[in-house]
């Protein structure tokens, strides 16, 4: 009798021993979850996703409100002269003056392009309609005194130099860019800089205004240095339609 009830008793000590090393596993499995969702609830907290109005007042910062869209659109060429309503809001940026809503992501783009080794600088900006008028007219002389006729020296002269009022220059939205240490005996357009800048001046907001395969649309010679400003969105969605800035212009009215 005496071993059946030691064995009873040891038999529930085991089971006592047992249960209590459940318990115990239970508990620790426990305050570990616990632990496990403090600490996910407070990293997602750290990293919270924005809200639907945080996320559009950071979209409203990136994409250009209706009235910057309209200005970046505007068309200037020589059937579209700069309307005497535009609003400029020039500042001095190196050596030239621009409109203020291209520099910081020209500042960006110069930047990104120095650290692959591409020392861009600006050489030219805005300029008024009539200094705008002097360089055409000075280029129509020029091309007089070669033995063009009135007609054809006004033509050529027109697509390197429009009219004043023609000039996609007078926007304050256009640069010229190139190399800061060219010296000219190098063709910009055959340097690895220029295919870095043509490739990715979109995703700065910028377009090369006069390219070399849209010359019939533009009705202006090539220009490997003229970029102008339209904003990221237009200038992505232009190059992947392969839209000048002619077309692109037409295609957008065409919808509105």
């Amino acid at each position: 009798m005496k071993i059946n009830r030691y064995r009873k008793t040891y038999a529930e000590r085991k089971i006592k021993r047992l249960k209590i090393t459940i318990i115990t596993t239970v508990i620790l499995i426990i305050g570990l979850l616990a632990a496990m969702v403090l600490f996910v609830t407070k990293n997602i907290q750290a990293n919270k996703i924005p809200d639907l109005e945080t996320v559009s007042q950071f979209e409203h910062t990136q994409v250009a409100t209706e009235e910057d869209n309209s200005k970046l659109l505007t068309l200037v060429n020589f059937d579209h002269q700069i309307p005497d309503t535009f609003a400029l809001n020039l500042v001095d940026y190196a050596s030239v003056k621009c409109d203020k809503i291209l520099v910081d992501m020209l500042n960006k783009m110069f930047e990104q392009a120095k650290q692959l080794g591409y020392n861009f600088t600006v050489t030219k900006g805005y300029v008024d309609k009539e200094t705008q008028q002097a360089a055409h007219d000075e280029l129509v002389n020029a091309h007089l005194a070669n033995g063009l006729s009135d007609v054809s020296a006004e033509e050529e002269a027109s697509k390197v130099e429009p009219q004043g009022g023609c000039s996609d220059l007078q926007t304050g939205l256009t640069v010229e860019i190139n190399l800061a240490d060219s010296d000219g005996s190098v063709a910009f357009e055959t340097t690895p800089a220029y295919k870095w800048l043509y490739s990715n001046c979109i995703d700065y907001g910028f377009i090369q205004r006069y390219p070399e395969d849209k010359v019939s649309e533009t009705r202006a010679n090539f220009n490997p240095y003229r970029y102008r400003y339209v904003g990221v969105e237009n200038a992505q969605k232009m190059r992947r339609l392969n839209m000048s800035f002619e077309k692109y212009y037409d295609y957008i009215n065409s919808r509105s």
